[in-house]
C-alpha cells in the first residue's frame, strides 16, 4: 500500500455567489487559492443562519496546478457568529469526507478539516488532510 498522502494549506478566497432563503438558509459558492499558488479551492456551503451550528451541506474540489483534483463531501462540523470583537463574519469548523479524486488522487479516500472564517465576501481557511490515501 502506498503512503498516505498529505495537504497542509493556507487558502483564501472569495464568496462568488451568496444566496439567503427565505427559510434562513444561507448558500455560498467559494473560489479561492492557496498561499502557496499550488492549489485551488472551488466549493459550496449551506447553512440556517437562524440555528448556526450545524451546516446542512457543502463540498469542495482541490485542484492541484498540475491538474489532479481531490473531491470532499460536507460530513460535521459547524458554523457560528464570529462576534462583534472579530473582523469575521462567521467562525468556520468543517469536516470533509475525501471521495475521490483524479490523477495522483483518483481512489483518494480519508477526510479533511477546514478551519478559518467568513469576512464580507471572503474567506479564509487552514486546510488539513488525515488518512488521505492514494
Amino acid at each position: 500500500m502506498a503512503a498516505p498522502l498529505t495537504l497542509d494549506l493556507q487558502i483564501s478566497g472569495d464568496v462568488v455567489e451568496r444566496q439567503d432563503l427565505l427559510n434562513g438558509t444561507r448558500i455560498l459558492t467559494l473560489e479561492g487559492r492557496s498561499d502557496d499558488g499550488a492549489w485551488l479551492l472551488a466549493g459550496g456551503l449551506a447553512w440556517n443562519i437562524g440555528r448556526t451550528g450545524a451546516p446542512a451541506e457543502g463540498d469542495i474540489t482541490l485542484t492541484s496546478i498540475a491538474g489532479d483534483e481531490v473531491f470532499a463531501t460536507l460530513s460535521g462540523g459547524g458554523v457560528r457568529d464570529a462576534g462583534a470583537d472579530d473582523d469575521a463574519d462567521f467562525l468556520l469548523a468543517l469536516e470533509y469526507d475525501v471521495d475521490g479524486g483524479t490523477g495522483a488522487y483518483a481512489s483518494a479516500t480519508g477526510w479533511l478539516i477546514a478551519e478559518g472564517a467568513l469576512a464580507g465576501d471572503g474567506f479564509r481557511l487552514a486546510l488539513r488532510t488525515h488518512a488521505l490515501a492514494p
